[in-house]
């Protein structure tokens, strides 16, 4: 398929479908960068953001295959539950038309931002830890993946995130409250084995963000009043 069809193909498409494949793209980038197997890879429906449902992902997968021809995919059931559910994609051509299609959909859609240049670290230089108005997270200026936005762990993170984004003392209350109002009931316990000691939860999940700060400091810290918790996203 040549430069000329990818661009019909994807004239015809809604700039809603657009931000959708983007999504999907920058899911299979992702785990091709990490992969060690060249082209092939295996990614399960939970990866995929919570803005999408397992019909979208199929048929946005369907589009990549049959339309465009720049991935083949199956999809993996083995009468396992549905969120245990993954598709196996391989990248034709050596990754040339999918290189194509990406590089095509940063230049034809830059104007009206459906789909941005490949993100370069961005400049905070006062916090550690920011989440940007799309929703995706950057420590010390690095954007980073959250593979499962829904465990308690990446919940908590993003509670504390919303009550204090610059750091500060927050209330184990508080965060008790609104972890119960998206559907996870935790207590004081589940807070700190997420956020603090050796075997934190969301360090060992989520590597690229540091427990250890300069000058021996950790990110979140447990008040001796046993009521708050201190995030020290202040660099």
């Amino acid at each position: 398929m040549t430069k000329n069809n990818i661009e019909n193909i994807l004239s015809s498409y809604t700039e809603s479908d657009i931000e959708k494949i983007k999504t999907i793209l920058e899911v299979i980038d992702i785990r091709l960068s990490i992969n060690n197997k060249p082209y092939i890879i295996y990614i399960p429906f939970i990866d995929f953001p919570n803005s999408l449902n397992r019909f979208e992902i199929i048929d946005l997968l369907h589009k990549l295959d049959k339309e465009l021809g720049v991935i083949k995919f199956t999809q993996i059931t083995d009468g396992q539950k549905i969120a245990e559910q993954e598709v196996c994609i391989r990248i034709t051509d050596d990754k040339e038309k999918f290189n194509t299609l990406i590089q095509i959909i940063n230049k034809k859609y830059k104007n009206n931002k459906i789909i941005k240049k490949k993100e370069q670290p961005v400049s905070l230089p006062t916090l550690w830890l920011a989440k940007k108005d799309d929703g995706n997270y950057y420590y010390d200026g690095n954007r980073f993946y959250i593979k499962n936005k829904k465990t308690k762990y990446t919940i908590i993170l993003d509670v504390i995130y919303s009550l204090k984004p610059e750091g500060g003392k927050v209330e184990y209350k508080k965060i008790i409250e609104l972890c119960k109002k998206r559907g996870k009931n935790i207590n004081k316990k589940s807070i700190l084995r997420a956020l603090t000691g050796k075997d934190a939860t969301l360090f060992r999940y989520i590597k690229e963000i540091k427990q250890k700060l300069p000058y021996d400091m950790d990110l979140f810290v447990a008040m001796q009043d046993g009521k708050e918790i201190e995030f020290n996203n202040k660099k």
